[in-house]
């Protein structure tokens, strides 16, 4: 059986080959992205389920209020099942006030060093103390409620300045992210009339 088209039959077969079609590529797309989201997933869930290596000893104690004196004694560290240490034998100890700079190449230690402070790693060999504490005998909580860490990237999160202010510190009085505002201020005006 012979069959033709009229000039409008023509287009509407048209359309509706284009409906039958995108639906079977946008299934293609779907599938794809499916296995890919399906990947990731499992590497999310290999990372919440990730053990923290780091943790309060038993008869850890919390952290007295801090002055700052912080002190590498012989330090080594070596990454996780890593070969040569990134830091060998690193000793020095900066006093309360004192501004310190670390200067190296990239992969010289500078950012491992700085991590190792708040016990995001813990030292292979050697001990790090605060005010004459160890710091692995201290809790973690107590550590890191002390401690502040400014990143190279700055980041701000939705919200108002004050919530980005306060981020560590959800509860906050008003006048502490005051407080805080103005002694970062100080710091940033200081720094800008420093030498390099």
């Amino acid at each position: 059986m012979n069959y033709t088209m009229t000039i409008g039959e023509l287009p509407e077969f048209s359309m509706y080959l284009i409906f039958l079609i995108m639906p079977i590529s946008m299934l293609g797309m779907i599938i794809a992205q499916m296995s890919q989201a399906g990947a990731s997933a499992t590497r999310i869930f290999e990372i919440l389920d990730a053990r923290n290596e780091v943790t309060d000893k038993p008869a850890a104690l919390p952290l007295p209020a801090m002055h700052g004196d912080i002190a590498f004694e012989n330090v080594t560290f070596r990454y996780f099942g890593g070969g040569e240490p990134v830091l060998k034998n690193v000793s020095f100890d900066v006093k309360p006030g004192q501004t310190v700079a670390l200067l190296g190449a990239t992969g010289s230690g500078k950012t491992t060093m700085i991590n190792l402070i708040p016990r995001f790693y813990d030292p292979t060999d050697g001990r790090i103390t605060i005010d004459e504490q160890d710091i692995r005998d201290v809790t973690l909580e107590s550590l890191r409620a002390q401690i502040g860490i400014v990143l190279q990237e700055t980041t701000l999160f939705s919200g108002t300045i004050r919530d980005n202010n306060a981020f560590g510190k959800t509860d906050a009085r008003i006048d502490e992210v005051e407080a805080a505002s103005r002694a970062a201020a100080r710091s940033n005006a200081l720094q800008s009339h420093e030498p390099c």
